[in-house]
């Protein structure tokens, strides 16, 4: 969480501007400076660091924390060294930096290259130095584009934005926002219900306010929010910035839980209110605005960052976050024995409809090699019978009735009349090939959301992410394990 981080570093650093607490100046540049090394940004961290060097060559204050000067120079080694490690198109420019440094580069940072060059002579001991050291992939803060990765909640976060001045400070804000949220539900315990997924996050920088718009995307969760340029100091005004930033967040974090509407936003307003969120982003300043007085867009573009081009770099990065990990524990709306009579009635409810096919089906030796198969990737007997249930109503719809499902009302009454009808009086013949049908098997996931409701749950998301919804059904309503053989008419086939 190093941008959540890294606001409440900025924050030290502006009230450290007033003159009664001027000598915690060099320790907020100190955080921030640590701050960007462990998110990988680099050049933003060079910033940093000449801002720190300077202020103790030149001020008045007693120059007493030689040990923390010595972590910070230390950890500006070793990005430099890892950068000429990298790629050789950062050589010149490590090399001019060394020689701005003076006495530093040549006293101090050359002789550290040298214990790292002797400690890690190997690629893969460097690599694995890189990836104990950093959250994030090194030098994301070069190139055209930046890219800022973090495990948050079970969820891989991956957020992009154009990588120039105007830009960064209002995007740097938004992530720390998002990732203050994200802490404080791990730290509240409060239970959203939350899918584990990628989350993708592009940013774009816009002169007004819009909504966060979802990309269509089933097999992860993409968005792309419009963020504002912000400067002013009245807290008025400050105010409805950062609840507009907090509301935009509350669009996206909706659509990956799985709470209903009002439960959902009960649940995040509590959480506001509990946590003093509504309060912790204005109480000394606005992230971007800090940001733009300390980095300036001068030495933001001397550097030239954004013209080195991305490496390819082999690392495991960014790592599982150990303390802000996915709630994998039952949840407290699971009730068991409520689970196992709805599968009970599942089986109930579509054997009328389904019976002669299904006895068809086990004249065929390969229907229980097709049933095996549904099962070693995850299916339950339960839900192979519902699927086949509601393709083969699905079906006779479609065949005898010549719907399309244009009108939805007109179409449930469909559904409900084939439903209730014993499958000799509306019988159809069905080939093994039909249950093994893209049709069929679209089917699995389609299912995802009646089962969500059955549950008291609903995807809210217009392109649901299947897999993470049964894996969230799997593991917190425990249907990877609940299993009810009593009527399961698929119970005499042995799982191989």
């Amino acid at each position: 969480m190093n941008f959540a981080g890294k606001y409440y570093a900025l924050s030290a650093f502006r009230i450290s501007t007033n003159k009664e607490f001027v000598d915690h100046v060099e320790k907020s540049l100190a955080q921030i400076f640590y701050a960007d090394f462990k998110q990988g940004s680099w050049f933003s961290a060079l910033n940093i660091y000449d801002l720190y060097i300077n202020l103790r060559e030149q001020s008045n204050i007693e120059k007493s924390d030689y040990e923390e000067e010595s972590k910070i120079t230390q950890r500006l080694s070793l990005i430099l060294h890892a950068m000429k490690r990298i790629s050789l198109q950062y050589n010149y420019f490590v090399e001019d930096y060394i020689i701005y440094l003076d006495y530093i580069g040549e006293d101090i940072i050359k002789p550290i290259f040298k214990l790292l060059d002797n400690q890690f002579e190997s690629d893969d001991n460097f690599l694995k130095l890189l990836e104990k050291k950093f959250d994030d992939f090194p030098l994301n803060d070069i190139g055209k584009q930046r890219i800022i990765s973090f495990y948050a909640l079970g969820s891989l976060w991956k957020i992009t934005f154009e990588n120039n001045y105007e830009i960064t400070s209002v995007a740097e804000e938004y992530i720390a926002n998002i990732q203050i949220i994200l802490a404080e539900i791990s730290l509240s315990g409060f239970d959203f219900h939350l899918l584990k997924s990628t989350i993708e996050i592009e940013l774009i920088l816009s002169n007004t306010a819009t909504p966060p718009e979802e990309i269509p995307e089933n097999n992860f969760v993409k968005w792309q929010v419009s963020i504002c340029h912000f400067d002013d100091s009245d807290p008025l005004e400050i105010n409805k910035h950062t609840v507009f930033n907090t509301m935009s967040f509350h669009l996206i974090l909706n659509a990956i839980s799985l709470l209903k509407e009002k439960e959902f936003n009960d649940l995040l307003f509590k959480l506001i209110r509990e946590r003093a969120l509504d309060k912790k982003q204005i109480a000394i300043n606005l992230y971007q605005r800090i940001y733009r007085d300390i980095y300036t867009k001068e030495n933001f573009e001397f550097t030239k960052r954004d013209l080195f081009q991305k490496e390819d770099i082999n690392l495991n990065l960014p790592t599982e976050n150990r303390v802000m990990k996915w709630n994998d524990s039952l949840s407290k709306k699971y009730n068991q024995e409520f689970s196992l009579n709805a599968i009970k009635n599942r089986f109930n409810n579509s054997y009328n409809s389904i019976y002669i096919t299904l006895n068809s089906l086990k004249e065929n030796i390969d229907f229980s090699t097709l049933i095996n198969q549904y099962r070693a990737i995850g299916w339950k007997d339960w839900q192979i019978i519902s699927n086949i249930y509601n393709f083969i109503i699905d079906y006779k719809v479609k065949y005898f009735e010549n719907s399309n499902y244009e009108n939805i009302e007109e179409s449930q009454k469909l559904i409900n009349k084939y439903r209730k009808l014993d499958e000799k009086n509306c019988l159809i013949k069905f080939p093994l090939e039909a249950f093994k049908s893209k049709e069929f098997i679209t089917q699995f996931d389609i299912s995802m959301s009646t089962i969500l409701i059955t549950n008291g749950l609903v995807c809210k998301s217009s392109t649901p992410n299947f897999k993470a919804i049964k894996e969230f059904l799997d593991i917190r309503f425990n249907m990877a394990n609940d299993v009810y053989n009593e009527n399961n008419p698929l119970s005499e086939i042995i799982f191989e």
